[in-house]
């Protein structure tokens, strides 16, 4: 499958790399940004330890609107 953006689409392009959730993803996870590998970023964020990265991770999913269902989210 394709992403809007026209590169193919996986979990990594959609939390690393898609450009239309470049400021979405700088927003709600800026401490992923750091000197790890991908596949560091990767596990930090999917098999979050903190709060505050699964509460980004949330708040990414939920702002970029990318799976647009009645989907109910709880809070951390």
């Amino acid at each position: 499958p394709y992403c809007q953006c026209g590169s193919y689409e996986t979990s990594e392009h959609y939390l690393l790399d898609c450009p239309l959730y470049d400021k979405i993803r700088s927003k709600n996870l800026p401490q992923v940004n750091g000197d790890e590998t991908r596949t560091e970023i990767l596990q930090k964020i999917l098999f979050a330890e903190e709060n505050s990265i699964a509460e980004g991770l949330r708040n990414f999913i939920k702002e970029s609107k990318r799976f647009q269902r009645n989907v109910s989210f709880t809070k951390f």
